[in-house]
């Protein structure tokens, strides 16, 4: 998942959005990195101490990290395409409330807000949940 768009200005440090996860059991995977996550402790975006950075379309450059959705609606958004479009999952896509730290970059993801953060916290509970 790649920004589309980069916004200039920082967001907030520290913050609550949401987060679609594959779901397999009792345990969730991050959409394109197949590590096991668990919930009610903070995770850490190891892929951020290499020295490689994101690009958007518009070719701006950000430090890869957690893509968070500020809103539920736009989760949701992004949940229904991620099901529509995947070849490389299978099982449940679900949406997480989380909180995050270490945010660095904001901006858009096909139409929808998203915060690149360092520092995940998965709650517990599926806000939303589909097939694929």
């Amino acid at each position: 998942m790649c920004l589309d768009t980069v916004f200039l200005e920082k967001p907030n440090s520290e913050g609550f959005g949401y987060k679609v996860f594959i779901k397999r059991g009792r345990f969730l995977y991050s959409e394109f990195f197949p590590r096991r996550r668990t919930t009610k402790k903070w995770v850490g975006a190891s892929w951020t101490e290499v020295s490689s950075t994101a690009t958007t379309r518009s070719t701006l450059f950000y430090k890869p990290a957690w893509h968070v959705f500020t809103k539920l609606s736009d989760a949701k958004k992004w949940l229904t395409w991620a099901v529509a479009v995947t070849v490389l999952f299978s099982g449940k896509f679900v949406i997480r409330k989380v909180k995050y730290n270490g945010a660095h970059t904001q901006g858009r993801q096909r139409g929808c807000d998203v915060i690149v953060a360092n520092g995940l916290y998965i709650f517990p509970g599926d806000l939303a949940q589909q097939e694929a």
